[in-house]
């Protein structure tokens, strides 16, 4: 459960692997947490989809991706 980003996230897939809610909306943050506590299914599909997000915060792969990014940079900036 979190705020729906500003800038959009392709990892973020509401109902799948987080439920978003618009920020500062009380309403909806208590909407969506009953849809959770209500709903079995929903749970079990946000408990896989969590496990498969989770592995783009580890720490190898948050390394890889910074170097990634770091060789593409560099490679630009050779004339």
């Amino acid at each position: 459960m979190t705020t729906q980003p500003k800038v959009p996230i392709q990892t973020f897939v509401d109902h799948e692997n987080m439920c978003l809610v618009p920020p500062e909306d009380a309403a909806a943050l208590s909407s969506a947490l009953s849809e959770v506590m209500q709903n079995s299914a929903l749970r079990e599909r946000l408990k896989q989809g969590t496990a498969g997000l989770a592995r783009h915060f580890e720490w190898p792969t948050i390394a890889h991706s910074t170097a990634q990014f770091f060789e593409h940079t560099i490679a630009l900036c050779k004339f």
